[in-house]
């Protein structure tokens, strides 16, 4: 591995006032380089003498108030400093400056205005949560706090929630985190940062190196949940001949379960061979493309599927993916000429497994998008119409599917057929959501918004905000975007774009946005900043087909005159999703389910356009 410097410049305060500025400067001009270093020359250097000029006005200020510090406190020449310190796995986001005050971290953001942004603002408040909660040593720090320093202000106050200091102020501010104690640099630097794992960024961890341990899934029951998996699975390999599993692992968009899929198949202590599919093509068109892979992380189910509808598979253990997506009889006729559901070839596959079999099933709420998906009752059809001869044995959380409207009574444990048996297991619901940061009621807010429940998505809304999650409304898109950049500013690998429901290209066409095309999925993702196909361009729009399973650090989700408002009923407007044969069943709720999620792929906050 390339074991470059993850900070510009580290010491203690001392240190800092007895080197140069010169050299201070050149060390961040080289870690700079280091980190932009996809980007073109011409380009950095641009870049870097914009940034050189906003260094030197920060030097100055935090010189001037370090120097007044340490004549008011001798003790503070021995605070810890780090300058440009990037946050590990987090996209080269980086505080501008830490400083250990005694056993107090305090995070410091410097802007060269007289007015700060809102995406300034909360840039700060990301830097304060990401840092308090994710890093091993400010978590056990005597507080953690931070300022905006308006190097060309007039007047420190408060806004938006956080500290707006101007420079004279900025000394006086500091010796108020004066903590009994002191942190060293080096257990700043040396520490763990365990942040909510980003679906990509988990899957490089797991594919590169070990599943990595997070503290937002050691916090939820991720763990409990995959204990059930691989206990259903030991149990497996001593089935008697005949007998097949079946594990639904259920929760809420975001609460891990592809995580939970993509950690099972990288799991060596899990006896017999795995294989991940997944009926998302953009999922595993991104994660290929992401991990130069050709088809080895994630398999698309079609192929999987195809491919031993008539043959022997080599696994034991196939995870499926977004598993109430999988297609009924009707839509393989007519868009495959085959005369089985896809939950019948991939049973029947299953009862083909060398020895012993299981199918664990990823299944998500809500999101129900195709026409041709109809949810859980497909598989529980299949197995009590087409496989008598095979004993069946089915793991889930029964009051969580039935609560969902994923299990119908007649699949409950008393409507099942002699050779199927139902285990209830609760750990198999993902009850948090790990997508967000802190804020696990974004999905109630979602589900309370797109229900009418304007009261209680009110109430849901503010506890998001106050944990961190901003939820902006806006109708000029300019302004969505500007906050965007301002906001992501320093963070060269920072996600963000638009989404919009697909067939409202026309709507917003006047605004410029596009929907990108099959071949650009990859490259929306993937690809830096500095290129044309990049989702940072905000000129093109994910659709509901193309981010369902995937995510964005931020979102501007375009909102469409298919959903309204009216006053009158205090209920929303559907317009009801149209589509070739077969028709939907429900076609009002594909809309809501479109919503959905659109509305559940921001992992920091999203603004409505």
């Amino acid at each position: 591995m390339n074991a470059r410097r993850t900070f510009g410049w580290a010491g203690d305060v001392a240190h800092f006032l007895s080197t140069s500025q010169g050299d201070v400067l050149d060390a961040l001009n080289e870690h700079a380089a280091q980190l932009f270093a996809n980007v073109s020359a011409n380009r950095l250097g641009i870049w870097q003498e914009a940034q050189r000029i906003a260094w030197k006005d920060e030097l100055r200020v935090l010189s001037a108030a370090l120097t007044a510090v340490t004549t008011q406190l001798s003790t503070a020449k021995s605070w810890g400093i780090a300058l440009e310190y990037e946050l590990p796995q987090q996209g080269g986001r980086r505080p501008d400056v830490i400083l250990l005050v005694g056993s107090s971290v305090v995070i410091l953001e410097f802007k060269m205005k007289s007015e700060p942004t809102l995406g300034d603002i909360d840039q700060l408040a990301g830097y304060l949560r990401d840092i308090e909660d994710y890093h091993t040593t400010a978590r056990h720090a005597s507080s953690t706090c931070g300022a905006l320093v308006v190097t060309k202000g007039k007047k420190s106050r408060d806004q938006g929630g956080q500290k707006l200091l101007v420079p004279a102020d900025l000394a006086t501010y500091l010796l108020s985190c004066v903590t009994d104690g002191q942190i060293h640099i080096d257990a700043l630097l040396d520490g763990r940062y365990e942040p909510a794992p980003g679906l990509l960024d988990a899957a490089i961890a797991n594919w590169e190196f070990a599943p990595p341990q997070l503290k937002t899934v050691s916090s939820s029951n991720i763990p409990q949940a995959e204990a059930c998996v691989r206990r259903v699975i030991t149990e497996a390999r001593s089935d008697p001949e005949g007998t097949r599993r079946l594990i639904f692992v259920s929760g809420t968009p975001g609460a891990g379960k592809t995580f939970v899929g993509l950690n099972l198949v990288h799991d060596l202590k899990v006896e017999g061979r795995m294989r991940f599919l997944s009926g998302n093509g953009p999922l595993v068109q991104v994660l290929n493309f992401a991990l130069n892979q050709n088809q080895e992380l994630v398999t698309a189910m079609h192929k999987y599927r195809d491919y031993f509808e008539k043959r022997t598979p080599a696994e034991n253990v196939i995870v499926f993916d977004e598993a109430q997506r999988a297609l009924d009889a009707e839509k393989m006729r007519i868009k495959f000429n085959r005369p089985n559901s896809e939950a019948h070839i991939m049973l029947d596959i299953l009862t083909r497994t060398p020895n012993w079999g299981v199918m664990v099933l990823l299944v998500g709420n809500g999101q129900e998008i195709y026409n041709g998906e109809v949810g859980l009752s497909l598989w529980f059809d299949e197995i009590k119409r087409h496989f008598p001869s095979t004993t069946w044995h089915v793991h889930m959380s029964l009051e969580k599917l039935a609560s969902s409207g994923h299990l119908r009574p007649e699949d409950s444990i008393h409507g099942l057929p002699s050779n199927v048996y139902v285990h209830d297991e609760p750990e198999l619901h993902l009850n948090t959501s790990i997508r967000t940061h802190r804020a696990g009621h974004v999905h109630e807010w979602v589900n309370a918004l797109l229900d009418g429940d304007i009261e209680s998505s009110r109430n849901f809304a503010d506890s998001a905000h106050s944990d961190g999650f901003v939820i902006y409304i806006t109708r000029d898109l300019d302004v969505a975007r500007s906050y965007l950049r301002d906001r992501f500013s320093g963070s060269p690998r920072a996600r963000y774009g638009v989404l919009m429901a697909s067939r409202n290209d026309r709507q917003f066409a006047s605004s410029g946005i596009r929907a990108i095309d099959r071949t650009s999925v990859s490259h929306w993702y993937v690809d830096s900043k500095t290129s044309e196909n990049s989702c940072t361009k905000m000129s093109t729009a994910a659709t509901e087909f193309q981010c369902q399973g995937l995510e964005l650090d931020f979102t501007i989700v375009c909102w469409a005159d298919d959903i309204t408002w009216q006053d009158e009923t205090s209920k929303w407007k559907v317009r009801p999703v149209q589509t070739p044969p077969p028709i939907l069943e429900n076609p009002a709720q594909t809309r809501v389910n479109v919503y959905r999620v659109l509305l559940t792929r921001g992992r920091d906050g999203m603004v409505l356009y």
